[in-house]
C-alpha cells in the first residue's frame, strides 16, 4: 500500500469566484504517536477547554479535552429536557448548549434550541437547522446546501447550493448532492459533497464526490477538488483539517489549492471510510465495511501500521478517537504507536470522548436500552453505567456524548422518532 499523488486535471479546479447572496436560510489530548519521542501536540487555538463547537469537537476529529475537568466517579443526572420530535445533534459553545431538534418521520421542520448548560433552561429557540460547526460567531452546516448563519440572531450570511445528481434505475431521479459536515480553519470552510445515499449506487451523472473550499465570511468559492472517474458512488465523508493538509476518505489535499498530496491504496475495492482523525504527523484512517485502521504518515501517506482487529460498521459515520497514546475504535483500544490491541469491550462499542483516566460513550445493551458508559481508559473495564430515558421504549441515541467542565451531555430519541431528550450528568 503506497501513496499516489493525483493529477491536476483530476483534482483541483481553480474556477471563477462565485458571490453567494445572503438570502434564504474542534482539541488534541496528549498524543502517543508512532514513536515514543513524538512531541505532545498543542491544543488547537480555536477550541477552548469547555467548548465542543464541531460535530467531532475539532477540525482534527480527536474528540478529546486535554485539560477539562472530568465528571465525578459516579455521575448523577443534573437535568433533562425532552423535545418533540427528535434530537439529532448537540454542540457546546461558550455559555450555551446548542441542540438540533428534528426532522423526523412525521415532520421536516427543524429547530435550534440554545440551553443554559448549568440548568438546561431555554435561552432561545429558532426555526433553523443546527450547524455542524460554530466558529467566530458563525454557524455553518451541510445538507442540500452549505449555509452560514450568524449565531446570535440567526441571520443568513451566505448560502452555497450543491450540484444536482441524476440516478435511479432509469436515470430519471434528480436530487441535490449532499454536503457532509464541514470543517473550518483559518477563515475557510472545507466541505465534502457527494451523491445522496438513496441514489448513490445508481448515479448516472453529476455524482463525482468533490471537496469545496469556501470563504467563511462571504461564501465565495476558492477552489473545487473533484474525485477521479469511477468514484461516483463513493461516500466522501466529513473533511478533517490540520495546519498543513485536508483529509477526506482515503486522501490528503493541499488546503491552499486543493491539489492532491497523496492517496492511500487499500486492498479492498473502494472501501468506505469514516472521517479521518489526525494527530501530530499521523493520520488515522478507518475503513468501516471491510474493517481496518491504518496509521499513515500525514505528509507522505506512507503506511506506519495497519490492523484488522477492529469491528465492522461500528459507528461508520464517526472517526476513531485519539487520546493519550490510544486509538479508540468502537469497543477496541489500540496502541497509537504500534496498532497493537490494548483491550476490547465489545458491549461498549460506541464513539468515545476521553477525559482524564476515563473515556465516555453511549451504547445499547442486549435489550436495546441505551446506556451512558464510562470505562477505564487503560483497561477498558466499565466504571459507570446509566440507563437513559428508561420511560421510552427502545430509545435510540443518535449522537456520541459531549463532555466538558465536569459534565457529560447525552442526547437521543425514541425508536419511532416522535420525541427525544438531552440529559446532563455530573
Amino acid at each position: 500500500m503506497s501513496p499516489a499523488g493525483g493529477r491536476p486535471g483530476v483534482g483541483s479546479e481553480l474556477g471563477r469566484r462565485e458571490f453567494l447572496a445572503a438570502t434564504g436560510l474542534a482539541v488534541g489530548a496528549s498524543l502517543g504517536g508512532c514513536s515514543e519521542n513524538r512531541e505532545t501536540p498543542e491544543p488547537l487555538p480555536e477550541v477552548t477547554d469547555g467548548d465542543w463547537p464541531m460535530v467531532h469537537r475539532s477540525r482534527t476529529h480527536r474528540r478529546t479535552l486535554p485539560d477539562a475537568s472530568a465528571p465525578s466517579s459516579s455521575p448523577s443526572e443534573v437535568w433533562r429536557r425532552e423535545f418533540d420530535p427528535i434530537v439529532n445533534r448537540v454542540l457546546s459553545v461558550g455559555d450555551r448548549l446548542l441542540v438540533g431538534v428534528g426532522a423526523s418521520l412525521s415532520t421536516y421542520e427543524t429547530r435550534t434550541v440554545a440551553l443554559d448548560p448549568e440548568t438546561g433552561e431555554t435561552l432561545w429557540d429558532r426555526p433553523e437547522r443546527l450547524g455542524n460547526a460554530v466558529v467566530d460567531g458563525t454557524m455553518v452546516r451541510g445538507g442540500s446546501a452549505v449555509v452560514a448563519r450568524d449565531l446570535e440572531d440567526g441571520a443568513v450570511r451566505w448560502r452555497h447550493e450543491t450540484p444536482t445528481v441524476r440516478g435511479g434505475v432509469h436515470g430519471d431521479v434528480t436530487k441535490s448532492a449532499v454536503a457532509y459536515p464541514p470543517a473550518v480553519h483559518d477563515g475557510t470552510v472545507y466541505v465534502a459533497v457527494g451523491a445522496p445515499t438513496d441514489i448513490r449506487p445508481s448515479v448516472r451523472r453529476g455524482g463525482l464526490p468533490r471537496v469545496l473550499a469556501l470563504d467563511l465570511a462571504t461564501g465565495e468559492r476558492r477552489w473545487t477538488y473533484r474525485f477521479e472517474e469511477g468514484t461516483e458512488g463513493v461516500l466522501p465523508t466529513a473533511v478533517t483539517v490540520d495546519a498543513d493538509r485536508i483529509y477526506v476518505a482515503d486522501r490528503a489535499l493541499d488546503p491552499a489549492s486543493g491539489e492532491p498530496v497523496w492517496r492511500y491504496r487499500a486492498d479492498a475495492d473502494r472501501p468506505e471510510y469514516a472521517p479521518p482523525t489526525v494527530g501530530r504527523d499521523v493520520a488515522y484512517l478507518y475503513a468501516t465495511a471491510s474493517p481496518f485502521v491504518a496509521a499513515v504518515d500525514a505528509e507522505t501517506g506512507e503506511t506506519e501500521w495497519r490492523t484488522d482487529a477492529v469491528p465492522a460498521g461500528a459507528d461508520a459515520d464517526c472517526p476513531v478517537t485519539l487520546a493519550d497514546g490510544r486509538v479508540y475504535c468502537g469497543g477496541v483500544a489500540l496502541d497509537a504507536g504500534t496498532g497493537d490491541r490494548e483491550w476490547s469491550q465489545w458491549e461498549h462499542a460506541g464513539v468515545h470522548a476521553p477525559v482524564g483516566e476515563r473515556t465516555y460513550t453511549v451504547r445499547r445493551t442486549d435489550g436495546l436500552d441505551p446506556v451512558a458508559v464510562a470505562v477505564d481508559a487503560a483497561t477498558g473495564e466499565p466504571a459507570w453505567k446509566e440507563q437513559l430515558l428508561p420511560e421510552f421504549d427502545h430509545s435510540r441515541f443518535l449522537e456520541p456524548p459531549v463532555v466538558g467542565d465536569g459534565r457529560v451531555y447525552v442526547a437521543g430519541s425514541e425508536a419511532n422518532q416522535v420525541s427525544g431528550a438531552v440529559a446532563a450528568f455530573e
